[in-house]
């Protein structure tokens, strides 16, 4: 009897799977790194703040405006940093105020007011200027 094809094509096969599997975890880690630029760290608010540097340059916050108005104020505005804010409550407002001399989307404007419940914002800083990406109930 003659293995030579036998062996042939498991030679090819473990190679073709050796070579898929490098390529799998090639992607992988790349998915992983994508995902981590993606990340975002969530925080649930009760009290007006300022929003801490610290961690994550991606952000969300889930606010209870339901024992009186929420005032944060964001961090000076840098490069890339992106925070997302949800109004929960009906009762009272929730106000984004930019820090310093920043602004947000044009001179001058310097705060956004949430009042409706389940109401959001989201910002994105951009050459030291808070731009709104999105905005709504």
């Amino acid at each position: 009897m003659n293995f030579r094809p036998f062996t042939f094509a498991t030679e090819l096969t473990a190679n073709f799977l050796r070579r898929l599997i490098d390529d799998l975890n090639r992607h992988l880690l790349s998915l992983e790194r994508a995902f981590d630029t993606l990340e975002y760290v969530v925080a649930e608010v009760a009290a007006t703040a300022t929003i801490s540097t610290e961690g994550s340059r991606r952000r969300a916050f889930f606010v209870d405006t339901t024992a009186g108005n929420v005032v944060l104020t964001l961090p000076p505005a840098s490069n890339s940093t992106s925070y997302r804010f949800k109004k929960l409550g009906a009762a009272n407002t929730l106000t984004v105020q930019a820090a310093g001399s920043n602004v947000i989307d044009v001179a001058a404007v310097t705060s956004k007011v949430l009042s409706a419940d389940g109401s959001y914002l989201v910002l994105e800083d951009h050459n030291n200027v808070w731009y709104t990406f999105s905005q709504g109930v």
